[in-house]
């Protein structure tokens, strides 16, 4: 039996490959699932014409979501936080200066709340690995496949590859589509200052399964433009490992064990066992088997290894692409934008390649309304009164948010070392702050505010917001690979020294994380790992 820890996006991923080639596979996971009440609702939603939902039920969706000038506080799902639960308690960790980077026992790992966004990595954002985006292409291509991914063709093909034949596309919001055209108007000047952009890539369905006849047909048009992405899809359309999970549980070499959380593993005679515990009673498991992939997040696995292999108080450095939000004001207006029917999700991909603000590209994602701004905007000018009700429209009408990120070689770094606590341990993990990446955020602020005339958006300089380390989730390299794997490092196959059986899968073992979107590399490298060992099972 071959045992995949944890149903997130790089554990569904080397599954899948596995279970494809005929090979016995168990998938442990903390298994905690949406509140029964909300899966209703959203089953309830999702075989409803849009025209028909209720805005009471609606208003549900959008419960306890926190949101102001520092951005989302807390990313739910439909006005759930079960993705955070019970990790204190079965996770135990202390943190300091660290950003929104936590272990998950849910089910579908953080799949289930991300932003959809993909791209590869470049030839240059690899060059410290020790392997290329060559070796990496065919996977990109299978997870490419796999998601259903919204794309167009355009400038970032000659940067980023789209690794597929076949995409659907998005209607874009009337502010992208503005923007878009003075963009198109100028892209020879902004090439030619290292701006390149286009179209977000986004991994979600084209169509859903609506269940209703009334149509004749079981077949939905897909995205309504409820403009609900960022509370959660009530068609969920959004790509989440689930539906690959559930896929999955029709193999009859494949088997789901939730409500288990895995502390730690060791080899015997040919053999690994896993030590775990039982999220409901919380007594002892003990399984045995031929092979382990460890997929549990960056977080999680650090722990479930460094507590493997004995090593307390030894520390660990985890690499972190800086995160930072720029709002930016339009020149121009448009108008109506809280009426408008759109989707909410990263409309527009900017890449920024200046080697005088970094080595590497900085990688960008470009949002337009959304009523979270507008509820925002509501709590900041709440004593404004009718002066409030001026501004709004206006204001509104211009507001984009862009969320970027730096390459690990030029953000702040994460500290983590386990720590024995009675009977117990506890995941130490401290963020060192790299002033040096704020110093190139700020740059880059700079640089856009000299291309206000190519752009026509101006960026508001007093709200950059600069994450915590950590922020924005793209972490890892705990146990990075290596050609020639010392201490606390992996081979190419995710093995970290010591083990031969345990193959770490999750970005664990990136040597570094470069600023584009880490969810397709994490998922491509570990088909790679799953394909070399089914190949070398034979």
């Amino acid at each position: 039996m071959i045992y995949v820890i944890g149903s997130g996006p790089t554990g569904i991923a080397s599954a899948q490959v596995l279970v494809k080639s005929g090979l016995p596979v168990t998938l442990i996971d903390g298994g905690i699932d949406l509140d029964q009440d909300r899966r209703a609702l959203v089953d309830k939603l999702k075989h409803q014409d849009w025209k028909d939902w209720d805005p009471p039920e609606i208003e549900k969706l959008k419960e306890n979501f926190l949101s102001d000038r520092q951005g989302v506080q807390l990313k739910l799902l439909y006005g759930s936080d079960f993705p955070y639960r019970e990790v204190d308690s079965f996770l135990p960790r202390r943190s300091t200066r660290l950003g929104h980077v936590s272990p998950t026992l849910a089910r579908g790992g953080f799949s289930t709340v991300w932003g959809a966004a993909i791209l590869p990595y470049s030839a240059k954002d690899i060059e410290d690995w020790p392997l290329s985006v060559k070796d990496l292409a065919p996977w990109y291509r299978s997870v490419v496949s796999m998601l259903g991914v919204s794309a167009r063709r355009d400038d970032l093909e000659e940067l980023f590859p789209l690794y597929g034949d076949s995409f659907h596309t998005l209607q874009p919001s009337r502010q992208t589509t503005e923007l878009l055209r003075d963009l198109e108007q100028h892209r020879s000047a902004l090439r030619e200052h290292n701006l390149h952009f286009g179209s977000a890539r986004l991994a979600l369905r084209a169509d859903h399964s609506n269940g209703t006849q009334a149509s004749g047909s079981a077949k939905s048009p897909g995205c309504v433009y409820c403009g609900l992405c960022l509370y959660g899809c009530p068609y969920e359309l959004i790509y989440s490992t689930t539906q690959t999970l559930q896929e999955l549980k029709a193999q009859p070499c494949f088997k789901y064990i939730s409500n288990v959380v895995v502390r730690r593993i060791e080899e015997k005679n040919g053999h690994v066992n896993l030590i775990a515990r039982s999220r409901t009673d919380r007594s002892d498991v003990t399984l045995s088997g031929s092979a382990v992939f460890l997929a549990a997040g960056v977080l999680s696995s650090t722990q479930i290894l460094l507590r493997s292999l004995g090593a307390y108080n030894r520390e660990l450095k985890l690499k972190a692409s800086e995160y930072f939000m720029l709002p930016f004001l339009r020149y121009r207006q448009t108008p109506n934008v809280v009426q408008e029917r759109l989707y909410t999700l990263a409309q527009l991909f900017l890449e920024y390649a200046d080697p005088k603000i970094s080595p590497n590209t900085v990688h960008m994602q470009l949002y337009t309304f959304s009523d979270l701004y507008q509820r925002a905007f509501n709590r900041t000018f709440r004593l404004a009164g009718p002066l409030k009700r001026l501004i709004e429209s206006s204001f509104l009408g211009r507001l984009l948010v862009v969320q970027g990120y730096l390459h690990s070689n030029q953000s702040s770094t994460i500290r983590v070392s386990l720590e024995q606590k009675g009977d117990d341990d506890v995941l130490a993990v401290e963020g060192d702050v790299n002033k040096e990446a704020s110093k190139a955020i700020r740059r880059l602020t700079a640089s856009f505010f000299k291309l206000r005339k190519l752009t026509r958006m101006i960026p508001i300089r007093p709200l950059l917001q600069i994450g915590l380390p950590g922020e924005g989730r793209h972490v890892g390299g705990s146990f990075p690979m290596s050609l020639h794997p010392g201490d606390f490092q992996s081979d190419l196959l995710g093995r970290p020294t010591g083990f031969r059986r345990v193959h770490v899968v999750d970005s664990s073992v990136f040597p570094s994380v470069p600023a584009p979107t880490i969810t397709l590399t994490a998922m491509a490298n570990a088909q790679r790992i799953a394909h070399a060992f089914v190949e070398a099972a034979g």
